[in-house]
């Protein structure tokens, strides 16, 4: 029988508190200007600015 809640309720509430959390942590220590760079780069590559 089942109850109806999902079954990887576990999964999720690990990836949202751990998981996530750690990965933006360490996109937060990256310079501001390389990130700017960084997408203004690949804009021009892909050619978003046609």
């Amino acid at each position: 029988m089942t109850t109806g809640r999902p079954q990887s309720e576990g999964k999720d509430c690990i990836e949202g508190n751990f998981v996530t959390a750690f990965t933006e942590r360490q996109i937060v220590k990256l310079p501001s200007g390389l990130t700017l760079a960084v997408q203004l780069f690949l804009a021009s590559v892909t050619g978003a600015w046609a």
